[in-house]
């Protein structure tokens, strides 16, 4: 049997010899389209929405809330005469929550991307303060990152330390996988 395809792939070449192999020698890596700020953003705001989404929820748990559904609520209430199912108002509790981690994870690879080590931990743990200052100033409710589910401070103290935490190790890990 191996015979015969080793015949026909000789056929093959023979017959066709300036056709390309279908497969390349090396893969192409996953976002080659992508650019290296933009790739460093996705990768930093998918780390941190995971780790403030579970810190989020872990608040919610103890608190016996929904905190995703909850904050989709608060977002569909702009919409007049809107009564959103509890699928509705997950959904988007989960897209606002991402939405507002890819956005600030985007500023902070702009502003700190090229950093490393002691230097980009440090700078994290500022832009997490600022992310903190600038949600109880400037920004409103609803578009809070955690929603005002930390309503204490120790608890909003644990979700931007989780956020300092996730905005360095994501942008470790996209120093790392740029590398490869």
């Amino acid at each position: 049997m191996a015979l015969k395809v080793r015949a026909a792939r000789e056929r093959c070449k023979q017959a066709v010899p300036h056709a390309r192999p279908l497969e390349r020698a090396e893969p192409r890596p996953f976002y080659s389209s992508v650019t290296s700020r933009g790739r460093a953003s996705i990768i930093t705001g998918a780390v941190s929405a995971a780790a403030t989404a579970g810190v989020m929820a872990g608040f919610a748990r103890r608190e016996h809330i929904a905190a995703f559904s909850g904050a989709g609520r608060q977002l569909l209430a702009i919409i007049p005469g809107a009564s959103p199912s509890a699928t509705t108002a997950l959904a988007a509790g989960v897209a606002l929550h991402l939405l507002v981690a890819f956005l600030w994870a985007a500023l902070f690879v702009l502003v700190a991307g090229r950093l490393r080590g002691l230097a980009l931990g440090v700078v994290a743990c500022v832009a997490s303060a600022g992310i903190w200052a600038l949600d109880q100033r400037l920004i409103p409710p609803v578009l809070r990152y955690g929603n005002d589910l930390t309503a204490f401070a120790p608890q909003a103290l644990v979700l931007h330390l989780a956020l300092a935490v996730a905005l360095a190790l994501g942008t470790r890990l996209a120093h790392e996988t740029a590398s490869e």
